[in-house]
């Protein structure tokens, strides 16, 4: 009989879901919707939005930097939720190992292997933010990411 719940399909679930729901709010944007109010009235509600964006700066576009940033913010979030089901697996399997030894030296391994995953994760990105920072410090004549 063929297991359902794998590892692989749990993984490949969860990035489905998190891709589906990362560009949803994009979809929902780019709908258009039909005017509620008169057309004057319409009219002086899109000069008044308007207004609002240049004054506030919304209406500029995003950076290649504000971008990345976003992107690694969402792929370290989805590592994260990795590292946890990981542990949580590997805490399972430990639970259920009713002293086979095999099991328990199985989940140990995973859950070493989770904990230095995470490690190299954590020092790449603080390596990669003390190195933009850094950089930024340098070219900008002080000011670095704040």
């Amino acid at each position: 009989m063929k297991k359902l719940f794998t590892l692989k399909n749990l993984v490949f679930a969860l990035l489905f879901v998190s891709l589906t729901l990362g560009l949803s709010p994009q979809l929902a944007y780019a709908q258009q919707t039909q005017p509620l109010l008169a057309d004057e009235s319409q009219a002086e509600l899109d000069r008044q939005n308007q207004a609002f964006i240049e004054t506030s700066g919304l209406g500029t576009r995003y950076s290649i930097g504000s971008m990345v940033s976003a992107i690694l913010k969402m792929v370290l979030s989805f590592l994260g939720l990795l590292f946890f089901l990981l542990i949580l697996y590997a805490g399972f399997l430990w639970m259920t190992s009713a002293g086979n030894d095999e099991k328990i030296e199985k989940a140990k391994a995973i859950m070493k292997g989770a904990i230095i995953g995470l490690l190299i994760i954590l020092m790449a990105y603080v390596i990669t933010y003390f190195v933009i920072d850094q950089a930024l410090e340098a070219t900008r004549g002080g000011a670095g990411l704040d």
